[in-house]
């Protein structure tokens, strides 16, 4: 189902950097006649020793097809500005045109540069933002995910995030558990930033 989600205690905490990282698993078609793949962007927080905050969990979530693609971005970005995500939103490059729209709106620097933790020694790869999920990067996204959902499962409040994990295939490049891409693309970069929220 489609859904734009916020966890009551999951909103932007002012002063802090480095404490919010979204991945975003676009889409360059407006509509898919061989897919059923919808796009989606998760806010994950990280860690941190704020009192009386949550940390190691999603804190929001965007996970639809509207009828035109640029209104998917138009929300990828203003959930990026909302948690002035500088720096902090990686997006799988293969369906890369959401980074033009980001780029033309002036909005680029919300965009992250390609985790290095995550790229294989002999890439090629010239883009400057964004990672390729590949079969060097997606195994290590999954393991990522596992050891993930293996400490933190029960810090996720959005049950279509469940759902698609349970159903999630590790192998196939392209899925469509969108959302489950999407949260492993966050802690991507979240991990190639290895840093604590600063106040």
């Amino acid at each position: 189902h489609e859904c734009v989600l916020i966890l009551h205690t999951g909103h932007p905490v002012q002063g802090y950097r480095y404490l919010d990282v979204a991945g975003i698993d676009s889409y360059d078609q407006d509509q898919s006649l061989t897919s059923s793949s919808l796009g989606s962007m998760v806010v994950m927080r990280g860690k941190h020793n704020i009192p009386d905050t949550p940390q190691w969990l999603p804190v929001a979530l965007i996970r639809n097809r509207p009828p035109r693609k640029e209104m998917f971005y138009e929300q990828c970005m203003m959930l990026a500005i909302y948690y002035n995500l500088i720096g902090s939103a990686l997006v799988d490059i293969r369906n890369g045109l959401i980074v033009q729209y980001f780029k033309e709106l002036g909005c680029e620097r919300y965009l992250s540069r390609r985790p290095r933790k995550f790229e294989s020694p002999n890439s090629q790869q010239t883009n400057e933002y964004g990672v390729s999920l590949n079969v060097f990067t997606k195994p290590r996204m999954v393991g990522a995910l596992q050891t993930f959902f293996f400490s933190h499962a029960g810090s996720i409040w959005f049950d279509v995030m469940i759902d698609e994990a349970l159903n999630y295939d590790e192998y196939e490049v392209d899925s469509d558990n969108d959302s489950i891409d999407a949260l492993g693309i966050a802690l991507m970069r979240l991990l190639d930033q290895d840093q604590v929220a600063l106040d």
